[in-house]
């Protein structure tokens, strides 16, 4: 990207194409959303400089989910790792809904405050972090803790679980994500209880 940026540029935009090709076959039967999966973020930040990101791909992805909402579709983006410094360009070029598999890595009341409202959030209990070290209390006050500080109305929240529930991060299989699961279904209604009035982290 630094010494070659024309020739990965005329790459990218060959992919970009091929991506909103399928965009248009997907939303020509019938379907409600495109995802996207794009791993960003590694434990500390992203894999390039956010500066460079915003020069190179950010323009693509507005165009990419330009095409997507002028099809009709909602726009879903899954990031795994540190994505924060660009979560705001990512909602500025129109995404709908944030896939986060370990939101407190980003940190969840940070998440609700900085962007609550503006995009959904659709995260499990935070897979390397309470789902991985907690235990079944704990999992069930993270759910409570994502679905009050990132339900807002006008963005709202959609709890889920993990897609590799074989892999070693996980220390409860299946229990934990039922545990998660449950709790979203008691507790995910509006208006929303504070974390206070919901279990407790074990201390």
């Amino acid at each position: 990207m630094y010494v070659e940026r024309r020739k990965l540029g005329e790459l990218d935009d060959r992919i970009l194409g091929f991506h909103t090709g399928l965009v248009e076959e997907y939303a020509e039967l019938g379907v409600d959303a495109a995802a996207f999966a794009d791993d960003w973020g590694a434990q500390n930040g992203l894999m390039v400089r956010p500066q460079l990101w915003r020069d190179f791909f950010k323009p693509r992805y507005a165009k990419l989910f330009e095409s997507a909402h002028n099809c009709g579709l909602h726009v879903w983006m899954h990031s795994c790792g540190y994505i924060y410094d660009v979560i705001s360009d990512l909602v500025e070029v129109g995404v709908d809904v944030l896939l986060l598999d370990q939101p407190e890595l980003l940190g969840v009341e940070r998440l609700g405050e900085s962007f609550g409202g503006k995009v959904c959030f659709r995260c499990p209990v935070d897979i390397q972090r309470t789902m991985a070290k907690g235990d079944l209390g704990d999992i069930s006050a993270a759910a409570v803790e994502l679905m009050w500080h990132l339900g807002n109305f006008r963005g709202g929240f959609i709890g889920g679980t993990y897609g590799g529930p074989t892999s070693n991060v996980l220390k409860f299989v299946p229990e934990g994500f039922d545990r998660a699961w449950r709790t979203f279904r008691r507790h995910g209604k509006y208006p929303l209880r504070p974390p206070k009035e919901a279990p407790v982290r074990a201390t």
